[in-house]
């Protein structure tokens, strides 16, 4: 786990370079505003993940960027697993008869989770942009 006064230098760093308020991190990530200061000020410990997934949301930064300051290793099955809700096929309840578990794109992108492709986060206009190629390449039958 990283040293507490470095997460949260960084989460400053990246927090002032963006020329966000506290509050306005806050807000977006459904924080404290006094709990995000601790957490720069070194009063705090790095955070759990679930605490890291707010904080990415509110610094629109990357979850696993800020996983990886965190010192946390487990992520990427942190991070799938956070966003099918448990497990894979608990959330689809399907896998193929080789055991291959099954999703659905449209799913994924119409889901609230904050959705990446290879380490960038899809805004909303992103998935929106993909849906709407997606709809034109396999229309309905």
């Amino acid at each position: 786990m990283i040293k507490i006064t470095t997460f949260g230098k960084e989460i400053k760093e990246i927090r002032t370079k963006k020329k966000l308020s506290l509050k306005e991190v806050a807000e977006r990530g459904n924080l404290s505003h006094s709990y995000l200061s601790q957490l720069e000020n070194g009063k705090r410990n790095a955070p759990k993940p679930d605490m890291i997934r707010k904080l990415s949301i509110g610094l629109d930064v990357p979850f696993i960027q800020l996983m990886d300051l965190a010192g946390h290793t487990d992520y990427k099955e942190y991070s799938l697993i956070e966003t099918f809700g448990g497990t894979a096929t608990e959330s689809t309840g399907a896998t193929t008869s080789e055991g291959k578990k099954i999703f659905d794109m449209y799913s994924i992108l119409t889901m609230y989770a904050e959705v990446y492709y290879k380490e960038t986060h899809l805004s909303e206009a992103d998935k929106e942009f993909l849906i709407n190629i997606l709809e034109r390449t396999f229309p309905q039958k």
